[in-house]
């Protein structure tokens, strides 16, 4: 939350509300989605990351290789050479002893790529 208050954001998009029974409209997904790419870009820094106390890429890439690939859209978001740096990422980063669960994905994503 450092980086919120030293670049003084202010969420300008209203959180949309979905009561219990109403129906959910592209208008309010795509106000919620504009909300979170706002949140995230100010959590952004002005290197490209996101610090955090916690795995990064290990953690969040090999789940949206999974969802990419299951919807069939994996080769259609990332390049080649997209796919050619989060790999070496990963063989850089890949340590025995990781959480098993972060080891697990982090295979999986590489096995999906690999045999694509």
């Amino acid at each position: 939350m450092q980086f919120l208050r030293e670049k003084k954001m202010q969420q300008t998009i209203p959180q949309p509300k979905v009561e219990d029974g109403e129906e959910v409209t592209y208008e309010v997904t795509t106000a919620a989605v504009k909300r979170s790419v706002h949140l995230f870009s100010a959590l952004q820094s002005i290197h490209g990351h996101w610090p955090a106390e916690n795995s990064g890429p290990m953690y969040y890439i090999p789940p949206l290789v999974m969802s990419l690939y299951i919807t069939g859209h994996l080769n259609t978001i990332f390049s080649r050479e997209h796919r050619k740096e989060i790999l070496r990422y990963i063989y850089c980063h890949q340590v025995i002893n990781l959480y098993m669960y972060v080891y697990k994905f982090s295979y999986i994503c590489i096995k999906r790529w690999i045999d694509n």
